[in-house]
């Protein structure tokens, strides 16, 4: 049995990110990593940044190339990254016959170089390696390979069991281990949080795309019966490459028949005409409703497991630093600093976004055909400001669909009601099919 300060389930981002901050503030640190190769992506992911043009959680990151730092100077710390990185100047969403809107204008953004555009990708690998490396050199203990299967309260901390019987045990342990966590499951966090369906996302990284531009982020709706989104984003690592995906809350649907039909018959065709597949890639993930407490006796969680659905990178350092700085108190003062991170949490995130208008947006193409997807688009015609936040862009785009209720009530009052449908009906009730065919994990 080996004993520390703090024990760190899962070595992704919020994981590594406590690892550094922890060791630098001389803890004793473990860190536990189910993967052998930690600094290897195997899941689909866009490994996109996502407040470069405005603010999420509070803050809004600053990439520093030339000190090889993202910057958070909000919180008041950095982070190594030495990596590449993309721009791109718009998020543009795409009717299936070609109709667009912009989050943030192109040729506006593009035109001010570094300075307007809306986000970049990075590389996860990079990020990755470059905490681990800090990590390290804090003396940090770290152990791939481990698979935590069952997680306890003691009366000195907390213990984890691995899968090879391999006992840790700390005085906290901080659990980020993702959407599907055991820890969450064995300490019965998940038991109050709802369950909102299951994602399936197939795809690939292709080369040699003909894009309209190559640095847009494009989100396209597709005419499947089940409803279904195709992304394209650029890859940090390689101008040439693409992350392409299909998502999808049906986890029975045929979706890797509507990626093939998507790009060989649809309009956007022409687009993978001459693509070459580099790596096909899929991930799969529940929708649940936040944490609200993300503390349990000396369990202490962040990122991903207390999440709706995705903290992005942003969200997974930041919830670690804040964990971290909590726990260094509390080892000193007593378990009530940890009140800090649950309180900041609740304000922060838990009690300030609503993470139902991003389902019901999710399921907006469920309810408007591609006739009445064409007519909304075609009438927002000035672009919508520069937005990747999840969570603001539905504001983004319910707002221009308000503003064009005259014109709906006019010519397509169907709309008006479909509309109404997706905003105000029972969010249990209108996803209840996708809910059903899920696969919950409490």
């Amino acid at each position: 049995m080996k004993r520390y300060d703090l024990v760190i389930i899962g070595a992704g981002p919020a994981g590594l990110m406590a690892a550094k901050t922890a060791s630098e503030y001389g803890l004793s640190v473990a860190v536990l990593e189910r993967k052998k190769d930690i600094c290897k992506i195997t899941r689909a992911c866009g490994m996109m940044i996502v407040s470069l043009s405005g603010t999420y959680l509070g803050e809004r990151v600053i990439l520093n190339a030339e000190q090889k730092r993202l910057c958070f100077p909000a919180y008041g710390f950095s982070i190594p990254y030495d990596g590449p990185y993309r721009n791109f100047y718009s998020w543009q969403l795409l009717s299936y016959n070609g109709e667009i809107v912009q989050l943030g204008d192109y040729k506006t953004n593009k035109s001010k170089g570094e300075a307007g555009r809306v986000s970049a990708t990075y590389d996860k690998s990079t990020l990755l390696r470059c905490l681990l490396r800090e990590a390290k050199a804090n003396s940090t203990d770290v152990f791939s390979g481990k698979t935590v299967v069952d997680a306890r309260q003691t009366n000195e901390g907390g213990r984890v069991i691995t899968s090879d019987g391999d006992i840790f045990e700390g005085r906290y342990v901080i659990a980020a281990d993702g959407r599907i966590s055991r820890t969450a499951k064995a300490l019965g966090l998940n038991k109050e949080r709802k369950f909102y369906g299951t994602v399936i996302s197939v795809g690939a990284y292709l080369a040699d795309l003909d894009l309209p531009a190559d640095d847009v982020f494009y989100s396209i709706f597709m005419a499947e019966k089940t409803p279904m989104r195709f992304y394209i984003i650029p890859k940090a690592t390689d101008k040439r490459v693409y992350s392409t995906s299909t998502a999808t809350m049906d986890p029975y649907s045929d979706y890797l028949g509507a990626l093939n039909r998507f790009m060989t018959q649809s309009r956007y065709a022409h687009w993978f005409r001459n693509a070459k597949k580099v790596e096909s890639r899929a991930v799969v993930g529940n929708m649940i409703s936040p944490v609200m407490n993300p503390v349990k006796g000396n369990f202490v969680f962040v990122g991903d497991t207390i999440w709706f659905q995705e903290s992005e990178m942003t969200g997974a350092v930041i919830s670690a630093w804040k964990a971290v700085g909590a726990i260094t108190v509390a080892l000193k003062e007593g378990k009530e600093a940890l009140n800090e991170y649950t309180s900041w949490w609740q304000k922060t995130y838990a009690n300030k976004y609503d993470f139902t208008q991003m389902v019901r947006g999710s399921t907006m193409n469920a309810f408007l055909n591609t006739e009445d997807m064409d007519f909304l688009f075609k009438h927002i015609e000035e672009a919508l400001p520069s937005c990747l936040d999840p969570y603001e862009v539905s504001n983004h785009i319910g707002g221009a669909f308000a503003k064009l209720l005259p014109i709906m009530q006019k010519e397509r009052p169907e709309i008006i009601a479909k509309l109404t449908k997706v905003r105000t009906s029972p969010l249990s009730k209108l996803i209840s099919a996708n809910i059903r065919k899920g696969f919950p994990n409490n």
